[in-house]
């Protein structure tokens, strides 16, 4: 399966400069990223899972967006 920019899965997102930064932030503390519509805030919490799982024991990471619709898109 692959996401939009044709990631495979199990390899990593590249993200931009700004997600990256996103992205920085968010393993550093608990953060809301707030980005405008089609900016990839989904490819920030992408990387931001993809990120716990290697770093924590094996089990589960928790992925809980606030509309119906990003579960569908996650799903795909």
């Amino acid at each position: 399966m692959t996401d939009q920019r044709g990631a495979a899965e199990g390899e990593q997102v590249k993200l931009r400069s700004y997600q990256q930064e996103m992205l920085d932030e968010s393993m550093k503390r608990n953060v809301i990223v707030a980005m405008d519509t089609g900016s990839g805030k989904t490819h920030v919490a992408i990387a931001r899972i993809q990120a716990e799982l290697e770093r924590s024991q094996p089990g589960k990471v928790h992925y809980r967006p606030h509309l119906a619709g990003l579960l569908y898109k996650q799903s795909i």
